[in-house]
This record gives C-alpha cells, sequence and structure tokens, in this order.
C-alpha cells in the first residue's frame, strides 16, 4: 500500500496485489473473468485501495502512485492491470490507461453496497502503449534495468500485509510525500 501525505495529512492511497496461487482479492465478486485472463497465461496485478481527497493536489499524487504500481508490476513480469471501482470513474481510466470493463456491474459488500465494475487493462498492448499516461510508466521502466523500483520507494514498512496478502505479493507502506 502507498499513501500520499501533506503535513500529517494522508490525502491519497492506493495498493497492488500480484496474483498468487491464493488469488486476488477481487476473485470473490469477478472469479470467471479474472480466470478468462490467467487462461492467457496473463500475469495479473489487482489495483486497489484508490482513494484521493478533493482539492489539496492529492489526484497529482494518486497519479504518482498508480505510476508506482505500474512499475512494480510490469518489473515482475505482471503487465496486466485488473481495478474494481465506481462505474462513474470507469471512463476516466479508459482514457489514461486503456482499462476496459469486464463483466457486470455488482454490488460490493465490503462497501457499503456501492456499485463496483471489474476493468482491465494490459500495459503491454499496443493500443495501451500509444496512451500518454501509459508511456509514462513504462518510460522510467527503462531507465531502471537491473534497478529494484521498490528499494527505490521503499524508506521503512509501516505494518505488515493485509491477512491472506504474502508479503512478498503486496506493495510496502510508504511514509513519503509523493506530490
Amino acid at each position: 500500500m502507498l499513501f500520499a501525505k501533506i503535513g500529517n495529512e494522508v490525502v491519497s492511497t492506493a495498493s497492488a496485489v500480484l496474483d498468487s496461487e491464493n488469488g486476488l482479492p477481487l476473485d470473490e465478486y469477478y472469479a470467471e473473468e479474472l480466470n478468462e485472463i490467467r487462461n492467457r497465461d496473463e500475469k495479473l496485478v489487482e489495483v486497489g485501495l484508490i482513494a484521493s481527497r478533493k482539492g489539496k493536489g492529492s489526484f497529482r499524487g494518486l497519479l504518482s502512485m498508480i505510476k508506482i504500481l505500474g512499475q512494480y508490476g510490469c518489473q515482475r513480469d505482471h503487465n496486466s492491470f485488473v481495478i474494481g471501482l465506481n462505474p462513474k470513474s470507469s471512463a476516466l481510466y479508459n482514457r489514461m490507461y486503456n482499462f476496459q470493463k469486464l463483466g457486470e456491474v455488482k454490488d460490493y459488500a465490503s462497501l457499503n453496497n456501492a456499485p463496483v465494475c471489474l476493468m482491465y487493462t494490459n500495459l503491454m498492448h499496443p493500443d495501451s502503449r500509444k496512451l500518454k499516461a501509459v508511456d509514462i510508466i513504462l518510460s522510467d521502466m527503462h531507465n531502471t534495468e537491473g534497478f529494484d523500483l521498490s528499494k527505490r520507494y521503499l524508506f521503512a514498512p509501516k505494518q505488515k500485509p493485509p491477512v491472506g496478502v504474502p508479503a512478498e505479493s503486496a506493495a510496502h507502506h510508504f511514509d513519503k510525500e509523493l506530490i
């Protein structure tokens, strides 16, 4: 999990979970759709816990975190990303990262039954690579050959990964302003 702070206030959060034999949190609602992607031998990363306070420059911090999480997955040869988000945000993620809707909108119990749609993108797909936001993620990858991005951004773990998420599959907590 990453978070951006302004002063002592957390203004943005995002996390990444690499797919493993334990699956992904979104498997609870979208196992069939995720298994279709896995059956194509694509390695998945679930991006989640995306939150940003309005104002205060927090959206820039969120974009910085998404960039880091994209690099985190790609560096580990996980180029296919899934996200569960409010359908109102789907157009933005489509324009910026070529995320495509998969499956039906479902009510997510852990979010007070808020509507969630599953979206998917592969950053290496030619249509994705044409987008400026994806190019920004991937351009730094070429400058970090043999360089572990987790060490680049890791300062001090703040807590253990959530229960059920192997430590090697979870991004670490960071206490650094990313804005």
